[in-house]
């Protein structure tokens, strides 16, 4: 099976061109392996590799991989008419758009593994956002488009288009993003601008093959229906059943919603050209509720003229259909106003709290430097609706008071808050889970005392504690163990069962020692100073020949501190099905556990969601 799913993705496109079955069932025989590691090595979540793809409805691991597997599942049912295909499809289609899509189009969150993050999981300065992986969903939405034309997925298209993919070279072609931050400070090395090449030199080359394609998104057809995608001028011959049309369009879009379309049939013809209204002048910024406009009003009305006399908008799926018997040198006019609008994240993405993106048209807008006087990351907006209470917190009602407060973390506590750290000056904003560590996905270690700040978004006294069930009694049947030298195959764990696990150790290593904790079919490992996590790795020498760990597991990922922070490892996933338990496992008898104290957990430590309503 490949593990990268380019492969299946040519020999669809082979078949399409030769017709000759052969390719189209060796594509289809390595989609259906995936999922089915039973005689082979697996890839897991990586390589999409976790589940059987009929039974995949989040979108997880590598992104750019992600997408192309993505793309092959819609066009094999493109190609076979398997219903459990198109079934799958539109559930990693809504996984991938409404939860894990940056507001620029871009996907993949996390910097490990290049891959996807939790749903919501969605950081500024830590974007990874391949440039790669927005062609690879360039890609997916138009062949979903294919499936059904239906303007949501062209908005993705073209939100991924001007915003990612071309965001990801530079306007003279020279010079590329790998990854596409959100945030910057400057500061970031490779990640904080765009370089001439790199090592591995995907993008650049990606962006040369997809620069030219892109007329074969702007006008599709089927039957008598003629679909207007995009708007860039230029000519197009389509050929459609009734014959030849030659479409002209004329604009400056995207600066400019003015769009002038020339329409000059062979012969005159009835047929019916749909005209696609972007999601962003309908009011939706995105599919779902993932991001939406501060100010809910509809802008300023569109409007539709055929040779000057008004059309009236009946929209079905996103597009204006006008049906008359066209004849050469019918112009349509559509004219879209361009308003700034100021787009709100969903409450779950909590880097975006207090912040708004700025939109016009289709793109988004970045605040640079050079444009700032050298200023932007304390750009704060004249009418921003946001309150600032510092007050007590006791779990139950939030009371205002005045001053600065401080607060003793205990190990039940959650909440969505920015704190002013003390010692490095620096406002930190994200999760915050009560005891040592902060949560996902800063994973800093804060200072005490520190001066919290918790905010509501209106005017009324909202609670920001995330409630999990059983709060109170999260950490129950604890196992402890201490001065225990493991032996190869011995497993002090093998009795505990189950899904979540919060693990605190000290373990004296000897020389050459390896050892490895695993859940499922996901391990911990440290071996010649360095420790993993399923992708990720990182140096880690013994402190006075001790290492301290603490890894949390849940059902979907692990993490992993190591040194009292000295190693911090978040986000990597696991398959969502029942654990058979803890195994911890050496390969030789150079390891000592100087204590262990393992808590099984009953419920996740992920926070519900907020009551908050902006």
């Amino acid at each position: 099976m490949p593990h990268h799913q380019e492969i299946e993705s040519a020999l669809i496109k082979l078949y399409r061109v030769t017709k000759e079955r052969r390719y189209l069932r060796l594509a289809q025989f390595f989609i259906d392996r995936r999922g089915h590691f039973e005689d082979r090595p697996t890839v897991t979540f990586y390589g999409q590799d976790h589940l059987p793809v009929r039974r995949q409805s989040e979108i997880v691991g590598h992104a750019v991989r992600g997408m192309y597997h993505c793309v092959n599942i819609a066009s094999l049912y493109t190609e076979t008419g398997d219903a459990e295909l198109l079934a799958a499809a539109h559930r990693l289609w809504e996984s991938a758009t409404q939860r894990k899509l940056y507001v620029t189009g871009g996907v993949g969150a996390v910097g490990r593994g290049e891959s996807f993050g939790n749903d919501y999981q969605l950081p500024n300065e830590t974007a990874y956002a391949e440039t790669c992986a927005g062609i690879g969903l360039v890609f997916f939405a138009h062949e979903m488009w294919r499936i059904t034309p239906d303007a949501e997925y062209i908005d993705v298209l073209e939100l991924a288009l001007y915003n990612e993919v071309l965001g990801g070279v530079a306007i003279t072609g020279d010079a590329f993003f790998y990854p596409n931050k959100l945030l910057s400070t400057g500061q970031e090395g490779w990640g904080s601008m765009r370089q001439r090449w790199f090592r591995c030199a995907c993008c650049p080359s990606n962006i040369c093959r997809f620069i030219p394609a892109v007329p074969g998104y702007m006008y599709g057809h089927l039957a008598d229906n003629l679909y207007i995608n995009s708007f860039i001028p230029g000519t197009a011959v389509v050929r459609m059943d009734r014959g030849t049309v030659t479409v002209k369009q004329e604009t400056r879009y995207p600066w400019d919603g003015a769009v002038k379309i020339t329409v000059n049939p062979a012969e005159a013809t009835e047929f019916t050209i749909n005209v696609r209204i972007p999601g962003w002048a309908r009011n939706q910024p995105s599919p779902g509720d993932l991001y939406r406009y501060a100010d809910q009003t509809i802008p300023p009305p569109v409007s539709l003229r055929v040779n000057g006399k008004d059309v009236t908008l009946n929209l079905k799926r996103g597009y204006a259909a006008i049906t008359r018997k066209w004849a050469a040198g019918d112009a349509i006019a559509l004219d879209m106003p361009m308003p700034v609008r100021r787009i709100l994240a969903h409450e779950k993405v909590f880097n975006n709290a207090e912040r708004v993106a700025l939109q016009r048209g289709p793109v988004v807008y970045c605040a640079e430097w050079p444009d700032n006087g050298g200023k932007v990351l304390d750009i704060v907006l004249d009418d921003a609706r946001f309150h600032y209470w510092i007050g007590s917190f006791d779990g139950k009602t939030f009371k205002p008071e005045a001053g600065p407060l401080r607060v003793d973390y205990g190990k039940n506590f959650y909440a969505a808050q920015s704190w002013h750290n003390t010692k490095d000056r620096r406002i930190h904003t994200g999760w915050m889970r009560g005891g040592e560590y902060p949560g996902m996905p800063f994973n800093q270690q804060m200072s005490f005392p520190c001066e919290l700040t918790l905010r509501t978004v209106d005017k009324g006294i909202k609670l920001f504690r995330y409630p999990v069930k059983e709060i109170e009694t999260l950490h129950t049947e604890p196992f402890e163990l201490a001065d225990q030298t493991l032996k190869p195959g011995s497993n002090p764990l093998s009795h505990l069962a189950g899904d979540l696990f919060d693990i605190e150790m000290e373990i004296v290593p000897g020389a050459s020692a390896e050892f490895g904790i695993r859940l499922h079919t996901q391990a911990v490992t440290y071996a010649n100073n360095r420790i993993s996590c399923l992708g990720s790795t990182a140096n880690l020498s013994p402190v006075d020949g001790t290492i301290k760990l603490r890894i949390l597991v849940d059902r979907t990922s692990i993490e992993v501190f190591a040194n009292d922070g000295e190693v911090s490892m978040t986000s990597c996933f696991l398959p969502k099905e029942k654990s058979t338990g803890l195994e911890f496992y050496t390969k030789d008898g150079n390891v000592t556990i100087r204590s262990l104290r393992v808590s099984k957990l009953k419920s996740s430590w992920t926070p519900e969601t907020p009551p908050l309503k902006p």
